[in-house]
């Protein structure tokens, strides 16, 4: 896999990874590790996807969780992944005994997008496999490399915004950074009440003290 794919699918493994994880959370779910497959195919049913993420489960073992599900007496969920296609969708969801349960929009769509093809996929043989080998264009992250790559991704966003290269850590990311928001400020006196963003010559009225505040290079919006 070249980096720019590289690059590409970790972004779409960060995108997928924030948006299952309050539901998982709910459940008490965390992500074990997640494999992309630029072709994967469930090769006895007869659904073959064109770039996959498959999302490995465990449970979420913190005394917190385990004291909540003591309170709650909740039910076991067995699910052990979740599989979604390129644009991070459900596709569908394997139980620990090694059974698929596709998800009820994704048949819905494929019975409409192509009602031939549909009434040939065998649903029934439902035992999943995962492929014996990884292809060059597969990659795998576990749940912590996963994280990893999350908070570098942040990480970069933040400096990016901010127009420093200083930052190695959040830990490091306080408000005493003088040097950093001097730079960005001109040496502006900074006033609490004003959130500082890039826009040019940009004046905003402000009401409580009638007057208008001019911002040059940088514009100042009232919170």
């Amino acid at each position: 896999m070249d980096k720019k794919k590289e690059n590409e699918v970790m972004g779409n493994m960060v995108k997928l990874s924030n948006q299952i994880s309050e539901n998982l959370e709910q459940r008490g779910k965390t992500i074990e590790g997640m494999q992309y497959y630029n072709d994967f195919q469930f090769e006895k049913v007869g659904i073959g996807l064109e770039g996959a993420f498959v999302v490995k489960l465990k449970d979420d073992t913190t005394p917190e969780k385990q004291v909540k599900d003591r309170k709650e007496d909740s039910i076991k969920d067995d699910t052990l992944y979740e599989i979604y296609d390129k644009d991070n969708n459900l596709v569908a969801m394997v139980s620990e005994d090694g059974k698929i349960h596709f998800d009820e929009q994704f048949l819905e769509d494929l019975k409409e997008n192509n009602e031939g093809y549909f009434n040939t996929l065998d649903l029934e043989e439902n035992e999943f496999e995962l492929p014996e080998k990884t292809e060059r264009d597969d990659l795998s992250l576990s749940g912590e490399e996963l994280e990893k790559v999350k908070n570098d991704k942040k990480l970069e966003e933040v400096s990016k915004f901010i127009d420093s290269e200083n930052i190695q850590s959040y830990s490091e990311m306080r408000t005493d950074q003088t040097p950093i928001f001097d730079r960005a400020t001109n040496k502006q006196e900074i006033d609490p009440n004003v959130m500082v963003t890039r826009d040019r010559n940009f004046s905003r009225y402000d009401s409580r003290n009638k007057r208008k505040r001019n911002c040059k290079n940088w514009s100042c919006i009232f919170r």
